[in-house]
């Protein structure tokens, strides 16, 4: 950018801020600082609350006190409208937040009993919680940090973008985040995880697939039988679905491998069958005294 330029950029800004009759000096500040906030490495930004609060500091740094005093008013009217914004997400959140209750009591109610009371899947899932060794251990630990760490970044970023405006959306992400502690993404997990726990992850889940094959229709009968009920529920909370909605074709490779992954997970939570055992079991009468 030559002299020319830049001294018709910062005359722009001077236009932005009429009643503040900024000087030239005045102006070349503000224009840095907005250079600042575009310089961040990729990835990287500015929240609207921290931008609203880094053009405030600026301001009370380079604007005289009487400029300051006609800066002031403007700036809080700013914040105000933009936190009426922010509160105006706790309707949404409260329709988000219902509906992620209910599809995750669906899944601890109906789901998971789907599955471990399958025969032979839960043969599948029994084997492979029996053959747990340390490596794969490791690799949970890796996997049970990785979302945490997602969860932990999850918070952040609602505090940086909401600050306490909006707490109904953070209990409907965490509702959120419970469903997927239950059901996680063999995807999602994959980008993220560490590399040689990622290699062992991938070795278990081709052992993990000796009866799976046989399987896989009526897992796959099912999911649809559970996306609709999903569906449904979306609907009843948020009304029906507008416009055009894209469905993903099915994949079978991924649908394999995310169910490869699931009979591991699984295993870590599903009931012991001697625990199944003892629970059915009635409890013994008491003697009489």
């Amino acid at each position: 950018m030559d002299k020319k330029e830049y001294r018709w950029q910062v005359n722009v800004l001077k236009q932005v801020y009429p009643d503040l009759k900024l000087t030239f000096e005045q102006a070349e500040q503000l224009y840095l600082m907005e250079q600042q906030t575009k310089d961040l490495p990729r990835g990287k930004y500015l929240t609207d609350w921290e931008r609203l609060d880094f053009e405030l500091a600026t301001m009370q740094r380079i604007l005289s006190a009487e400029q300051l005093a006609r800066y002031l008013p403007d700036h809080a009217t700013a914040v105000a409208q933009y936190g009426a914004q922010v509160e105006s997400l706790t309707k949404l959140a409260a329709n988000e937040l219902a509906y992620n209750r209910e599809v995750l009591q669906f899944y601890r109610e109906t789901v998971l009993p789907t599955l471990y009371a399958d025969p032979q899947l839960a043969q599948l899932i029994n084997l492979s919680r029996i053959r747990l060794v340390d490596r794969e251990q490791f690799v949970w630990q890796e996997c049970d940090q990785l979302l945490r760490q997602q969860w932990a970044t999850t918070v952040m970023q609602h505090y940086r973008n909401y600050r306490t405006l909006a707490e109904p959306k953070l209990e409907a992400q965490r509702i959120g985040h419970e469903l997927e502690l239950l059901w996680p993404s063999y995807q999602t997990i994959k980008r993220s995880l560490y590399k040689p726990a990622h290699l062992i992850l991938k070795a278990a889940m081709k052992e993990a697939d000796h009866w799976l094959p046989e399987l896989l229709p009526q897992l796959a009968a099912w999911q649809k039988e559970w996306a609709a009920h999903s569906r449904q529920c979306w609907e009843h909370h948020n009304g029906p679905i507008k416009g055009f909605v894209y469905e993903a074709p099915f994949n079978a490779k991924k649908h394999r491998r995310q169910w490869q992954f699931l009979v591991l997970w699984l295993g870590r939570t599903a009931p012991a069958p001697w625990e199944t055992a003892a629970a059915a079991k009635p409890p013994k009468k008491p003697k009489p005294s």
